[in-house]
């Protein structure tokens, strides 16, 4: 934890002036700056809790330190910032990041972040020169993931085009596992394309992709258990294919934050891409056996409330939340001043019970309970901290990350969303 603490406060942190569009800078508005409270934080904003989030990434080593072959390559997806990148790869268990799409390879690798695999098929042109580009001009190594022939094909037409000073492209074949979303479906189809990739110039079979993003929210232990049981099942029948046929499977790539303890232990995959741990949101909050502590808030100021229908308006609504899978909850009434501290088991019964509704692009009700009286409630313009339902596209619907210990602002991050 120590070291973790150590990285965070030695980052080199961009992008934390107020000034943006209002001074006809190309950089949005930034609603905050180091040493602010965060009362004084323009609202709506994305905070993260540093002491939350640092303990999160001490979680995970503990619980990786148990697995000394397995190491981990966490998720851009989750966060899309590069300070954070960075400080999650202080761990000694981590190696390089993984990314969803080019442009969070783009930003990790320009952020400094020079170990990235692209978890996901790639095949418009014009991406693939700019993924290609990341290691030819900026000296990253990078790996790709592919479901095809033609894609493999195109990746070698593009290496030798486009990426002369490119000694050779690392290709990780995926393997569907039960997502039914991308993949191949048998081991002979992975085979097949494993030995494309290994005869084609310049490129060489990485490894395997097993995800089974369906599995991270299971809430039965057992049965999510169980089920990674399939899916290491499938990954072990690929690995021995793959040997039968005289080809080396380095790599065994996959799970998430719901389930990575049992693709670590599994004794077939080394390597994990949890993402979302360092954050957490309300539905992984609902398995039952998570050890990670919520670390990503929105910040919302109350602008309005109805004392006869116990309802408060904050300023942060669709626009600010993604609600794809439920509502956000509320964390705290902020400042507390007796409503919300964590250790007052009146309030925290009273915020269980508080019900979040929906009032469109701008807006979110905050509805207590009937039991509440007018003084459990905030007043105009008091802030509330609110845990997003579903921290990843949560996070894409905002410009900058407003890292905070305690409630004091330490830095702020640019979050290169899109």
């Amino acid at each position: 934890a120590a070291a973790v603490a150590g990285a965070v406060a030695g980052a080199v942190w961009s992008q934390t002036r107020r000034s943006g569009s209002r001074t006809g800078s190309d950089e949005p508005h930034c609603p905050a700056r180091p040493e602010l409270p965060l009362s004084e934080v323009e609202t709506p904003a994305l905070v993260l809790d540093l002491d939350a989030a640092e303990s999160n990434m001490h979680s995970l080593d503990q619980h990786m330190s148990a697995f000394p072959g397995v190491r981990v390559r966490p998720h851009a997806k989750s966060h899309k910032c590069p300070e954070l990148a960075k400080i999650q790869l202080k761990s000694p268990f981590t190696r390089g990041m993984c990314c969803a799409k080019v442009s969070e390879a783009e930003a990790m690798v320009r952020g400094g972040v020079l170990d990235v695999y692209l978890a996901n098929e790639v095949v418009a042109p014009e991406k693939m020169k700019r993924m290609l580009n990341l290691a030819v001009h900026h000296g990253a190594h990078i790996s790709v993931c592919v479901d095809s022939a033609e894609n493999v094909r195109m990746w070698g037409r593009f290496v030798e085009e486009e990426a002369k000073g490119l000694e050779e492209l690392s290709v990780v074949v995926e393997i569907n596992v039960g997502q039914n979303r991308c993949g191949v479906e048998t081991p002979e189809q992975a085979v097949a394309l494993a030995k494309l990739i290994a005869s084609t110039p310049r490129l060489r079979f990485a490894g395997i992709q097993a995800y089974q993003g369906a599995a991270q929210h299971i809430r039965s232990a057992k049965t999510r258990g169980a089920t990674v049981d399939r899916v290491t099942q499938v990954a072990r029948e690929v690995v021995a294919a793959l040997r039968a046929a005289g080809l080396e499977c380095p790599l065994v790539t996959g799970a998430g934050t719901g389930t990575f303890p049992f693709e670590a232990g599994s004794g077939v995959f080394n390597e994990i891409q949890p993402g979302s741990y360092v954050f957490m949101d309300v539905d992984y909050s609902l398995n039952p056996d998570s050890f990670f502590r919520n670390a990503l808030f929105v910040l919302a100021t109350v602008i309005s409330r109805n004392e006869a229908g116990k309802w408060a308006v904050v300023d942060a609504g669709l626009k600010s939340h993604s609600v794809d899978t439920g509502m956000p909850r509320l964390f705290r009434h902020y400042p507390a001043l007796g409503k919300g501290a964590p250790d007052d088991a009146t309030t925290a019964r009273l915020i269980k019970d508080v019900r979040m509704e929906n009032g469109g692009d701008e807006h979110f009700k905050i509805v207590y309970p009937t039991y509440a009286s007018v003084e459990d409630m905030p007043n105009v313009g008091d802030k509330v901290l609110l845990i997003p339902n579903h921290c990843d596209p949560t996070v894409n619907m905002h410009n900058w990350l407003v890292a905070a210990r305690g409630d004091r602002v330490e830095h702020v991050w640019r979050v290169h969303r899109g």
